[in-house]
């Protein structure tokens, strides 16, 4: 039962009834009913700030930013906690931002179109630039990823010659956060 609804009652029909018997008839100890009447129903200062404040962030920001706003604006000291009740209680909520979209491999969104046509031989440096992401498997399931800038001078380098020369004491697989758990212990 509203504690205001409550006391209005009592009130109404106190002249007729006893205020035991009334409360008696709504399933309500009397003790309650003495303390929603000695209570003040008025917004505290906390509230209304708080109940500013969100309105002036269009209800954006939750009740840890109510919090650091309080203290720093207005040098009120709250717990969280404190100002979690009292949004709750007036059912403010801040707006979840909605989560970006994530997009899977698959096919390409934008489509470039081929200008070089195969054709890697250049007249001069800095001519045709082109670039390349290259996945180079390296154990059972780790791939070395490899994205580069190439200026075309003269020919296009075979990427074997490239491979050759990595030093394969350098080249560490990586291990997941349970695999290297296993082996510290």
């Amino acid at each position: 039962m509203v504690p205001e609804v409550f006391v209005e009652l009592v009130d109404l029909f106190k002249e007729k009834y006893t205020v035991a018997m009334i409360c008696e008839g709504l399933n309500v100890p009397r003790s309650p009913y003495y303390r929603w009447k000695n209570k003040s129903w008025d917004l505290t200062p906390l509230e209304q700030q708080i109940l500013v404040l969100c309105k002036a962030f269009k209800y954006r920001i939750g009740h840890r930013m109510v919090r650091d706003l309080l203290y720093k604006d207005h040098q009120m000291k709250v717990h969280r906690n404190t100002v979690q009740k009292i949004m709750q209680k007036f059912n403010i909520q801040c707006r979840v931002k909605p989560k970006r979209t994530s997009y899977t491999a698959g096919e390409s969104k934008f489509i470039v179109s081929n200008l070089l046509e195969r054709n890697f031989s250049a007249e001069k440096p800095n001519q045709k630039w082109v670039t390349d992401i290259t996945y180079l498997p390296y154990g059972e399931r780790c791939y070395i990823y490899r994205p580069s800038w190439t200026c075309i001078t003269t020919k296009y380098w075979p990427i074997e010659s490239v491979i050759n020369k990595i030093p394969r004491s350098s080249l560490k697989p990586w291990k997941t956060p349970a695999e290297d758990e296993k082996h510290t212990r």
